[in-house]
Parts: C-alpha cells; structure tokens; sequence
C-alpha cells in the first residue's frame, strides 16, 4: 500500500466514523422515545402525559426521522463498500485476513488505519488502548465524570470482530478457541449469571447463558489483539516475535500452550523467539 492509498483510506474511515456515530446516535434516541414509559415504570416513575394529539405529532416526527436513518444506513454501508480495493493491497490482509473467517475489507481497513501505524510496546498496551482491559474487576467502560482511558470505537469494533468469529462456524480457527471457552466457563460458573450491580450465585433454573457468551466473546478477542500484536511485530521486521506471558508473570509461555495467529503464512515455529530464557 503506497502513502497516497493509505492517506485515502485514513479519509474514508474517518468518514465512516461520523456516519456510524451519527446513526447510532440517531438510534438510541428513537430506542429511548419508544421504551421511555418501559424505563419510568421500571424505577418507580409514572408514565409521562401526553394528549393523544401529542403523542400523533411526536410519532409523526419519528416516522420521518427513520427514514433520514434509512438514508445514514445507506451512506454508511456505501462507504464500507469502496475500503475492499484498498484494504486489499496491504500485506496485513494478504499474509493473514484474508485466511481468517470473521474478518472482511471493512474490519481489515479499520485496523490498517487505527492500530497498525500507532506503537504498542507490549501486548497488554493494545489490550488497553482497544478497551478490553479491567477496572476495579471489570471490564473497561464509560463512567461519568471520568476520563476515557481507551478508544470506545475500536472496543465496539473488537466486539463485533467477536460477534463474527462465533457466526463464522469455522471451528479450525477463532470459532473453535470460542467454543472451548464457552464450555470452560460454563463448567466454572455452572450457576453464576452477572446482574447489573456485581457478580452473585443463582439457583440454576434461573442462571442466563449470555454472560457465558460474553465471557468466551472477550477471551476470544483478546487471543486475535494478541495475533494482531504478534503480526504487526513480524511486519515491522522486528526479528521473531516475544513469546506470549503468562498472566500476572513473566515466565513465557511452553510450546503447546502457544496459539500461533490462525490462518497466518508463518508457522508458530518460524514466528516466536523460543531460545528466550524461561
């Protein structure tokens, strides 16, 4: 990919990103105007009065509102479209995604723009900067009053690259990670559902399976932000790539415990450094 092309893909993603915040915008306040008595009833507040005129001219309103959204949906989906011929030149694309179920030109452009040009000295850096990192025991998130610590963007992208491993039914790659995860937490937490104020044991009958769901989701991400790291070292010619750590350590870790980069043209033998001391 030559400068020129990545300067016209950074553009392209940059207006990509205003019309997928404006439509989401746009979303959540038709979502709140619906679902507004629902939320009042709920915390003890009743309905608000309006005349039947009233709530005819606010509907009215939203009516023409959704088809302004149905012109953003558009827009957005034909800017999406012209990031393939771009994206598809790059050699993150040509050496790795293009062999990864779950990933396409859209998610490709993105990273091209947003992580590979930035620096991340370690893998728990991107792990931060995407959002996927805990705070107080939980998973990073938007609090009031408080200052951002990460990209919100690339963490509802990661999320969706998640959402797409466990469509793509390819269980030789992320699928598969997702699946033995799935079936790792639901042994751990046979009875555990996390309601909104913190973590505590329910009978079984009564337990979600979401949250199984949405464990092994974010453990799956976090495995491909560590491919992503690895990948993006060796396109650097950095020389092999560091051994992956155990968690809260420094000891690397043992050759059969290391997931190298699914679909990836190296092997994990030719990828890692493994004559780093242990």
């Amino acid at each position: 990919m030559t400068p020129e092309e990545y300067q016209v893909l950074q553009s392209k993603i940059t207006v990509y990103k205003i019309l997928q915040k404006l439509r989401k915008g746009v979303q959540n306040r038709i979502w709140a105007y619906e679902h507004k008595d629902q939320y009042r009833k709920k915390r003890g507040l009743p309905p608000i009065a309006l005349l039947s005129d009233d709530r005819e001219y606010l509907d009215a309103i939203f009516g023409d509102v959704r088809i302004q959204l149905e012109g953003l949906e558009g827009k957005e989906r034909e800017v999406a479209k012209t990031f393939s011929p771009l994206a598809f030149n790059h050699p993150i694309w040509i050496d790795w995604l293009k062999n990864v179920s779950g990933i396409g030109p859209v998610y490709t452009a993105i990273l091209i723009v947003e992580i590979l040009p930035r620096s991340f000295l370690h893998r728990s850096s991107l792990t931060k900067f995407c959002g996927y990192h805990t705070i107080n025991g939980r998973k990073a998130r938007k609090v009031a009053g408080r200052k951002l610590d990460y990209d919100p963007f690339l963490q509802s992208v990661f999320w969706n690259i998640g959402e797409n491993f466990t469509k793509s039914g390819d269980e030789e790659q992320y699928y598969g990670y997702y699946l033995r995860e799935k079936e790792f937490y639901t042994k751990k937490y046979p009875n555990y559902l996390p309601p909104p104020k913190g973590w505590k044991s329910l009978p079984k009958e009564k337990q979600h399976p979401k949250h199984l769901h949405k464990l092994a989701i974010n453990k799956t991400v976090k495995l491909f932000m560590s491919h992503l790291w690895d990948v993006k070292y060796k396109m650097e010619n950095l020389g092999k790539v560091p051994l992956p750590r155990h968690y809260g350590s420094n000891a690397p870790l043992p050759y059969d415990e290391v997931i190298a980069p699914y679909g990836y043209s190296l092997s994990k033998d030719l990828l890692y450094n493994w004559s780093e001391p242990t």
